[in-house]
């Protein structure tokens, strides 16, 4: 049986008139990166705050490690919390820094000795232990804040967007350095970021927000590679949306006639049995990567013939700017795997297409569970 560090059932948040989370539920199980994606005023770092004490609910409850936190202040939870700011203590060393926290747990001098160092080894950093916060580069003080907050062993480790204000080298650096201390502790980490890369990086399971909901819960290959609805495949990544409607169903298959590209042909997607009868609306949603350039041969299977209209050059590949016969724009990502080749000239004819397995089949609205997009859509491949 799957254990929960953290179990949220049917959260609502408001301050005043404005409700910033509405009927949240799921669980963290234990052990667990989890990662609270989302824009700008969806509610996850709300929701982070009211896990470490700092926010109440306006409904619903909050249990960490199976036990009810309600009421109990952010120092009496077993929670820590890393902000954005590294909120170290200018005047005192690294060590001290670390053993501050510690304070509280009357604990013998060895025994603090011990944690400190075993902290420092952690992060690698015993050979700066006497220096202050300034005399380190925001990576190491960074790090240092993660020590501090893990020295306790919290049951829960809360972190606000902690890598934000570093460089994008640096922040790819304890990326990777976040991922290896999580899994040397083995400490539920919840995560809050808007950086859809760094979540699919870090993340055991991913929740991704929007306006107060939760719209699906999975595992960081699963929302890039199946979206459960439009809203999902349009934040995460790039995505070409198709309109149509059905045409025919053979063979978990299914044609989608549209308006200005012909027929497109996509794999018959999960939880939509019974809801694609000819004639319903939806969406053939490719990922820019997904699609294949050609000079010709505009008779295969899902081909949009059009012409180049630009393309930029970002090193490793190259984004094309396709306009196809009915007017629209495709995206196209193409690898850079030949040095010198280059791109096609502007305005040259192509033709882009696809697999029918790499395309979603999307509802025109909601999810194929049926929801409306503000309810959120959880794999139970794991369930408890």
């Amino acid at each position: 049986m799957t254990r929960h560090s953290v179990e949220i059932e049917g959260v609502r948040k408001a301050f005043g008139a404005l409700t910033v989370l509405e009927d949240v539920s799921f669980s963290i199980r234990q052990g667990e990166f989890f990662s609270l994606l989302g824009p700008s005023g969806c509610g996850k770092t709300t929701l982070l705050r009211l896990l470490g004490g700092f926010e109440t609910p306006t409904a619903g409850r909050l249990l960490i490690d199976g036990q009810s936190v309600e009421g109990l202040p952010p120092e009496k939870r077993p929670t820590n919390t890393v902000f954005q700011s590294y909120a170290l203590f200018p005047h005192l060393t690294i060590a001290e820094n670390i053993a501050f926290g510690l304070r509280s747990l009357k604990l013998t001098g060895a025994d603090q000795e011990r944690i400190v160092k075993d902290s420092l080894d952690m992060i690698q950093l015993s050979h700066l232990g006497g220096r202050k916060p300034h005399q380190l580069s925001g990576g190491q003080r960074q790090r240092v804040a993660l020590a501090r907050a893990l020295a306790r062993r919290p049951k829960v480790l809360l972190l606000d967007e902690p890598l934000s204000a570093l460089d994008k080298q640096l922040r790819e650096e304890m990326q990777m350095e976040l991922r290896r201390i999580q899994r040397q502790v083995g400490i539920t980490f919840v995560f809050v970021t808007h950086d859809q890369e760094e979540a699919l990086a870090l993340s055991d399971r991913m929740a991704v927000m929007s306006r107060g909901h939760v719209l699906q819960i999975d595992e960081p290959n699963r929302i890039y590679e199946a979206p459960a609805s439009r809203e999902v495949a349009a934040f995460i990544g790039s995505m070409n949306f198709f309109e149509g409607v059905v045409d025919t169903l053979e063979n978990s298959v299914v044609r989608v006639r549209t308006a200005g590209k012909g027929i497109l042909t996509a794999g018959l997607p999960g939880g939509s049995a019974g809801r694609l009868a000819p004639g319903t609306a939806v969406t053939v949603a490719v990922r820019p990567e997904k699609l294949a350039i050609g000079s010709d041969d505009a008779s295969r299977t899902n081909s949009i013939p059009g012409s180049l209209r630009s393309a930029a050059y970002f090193g490793d590949r190259s984004h094309l700017h396709m306009q196809a016969q009915d007017g629209t724009t495709v995206l196209v990502s193409a690898p850079n795997a030949n040095r010198g080749l280059g791109n096609p000239a502007a305005g040259s004819s192509i033709v882009a297409s696809f697999r029918p397995e790499d395309a979603v089949l999307l509802p025109s609205k909601g999810t194929w569970n049926g929801t409306s997009g503000n309810t959120h859509l959880e794999s139970n491949r794991h369930a408890a």
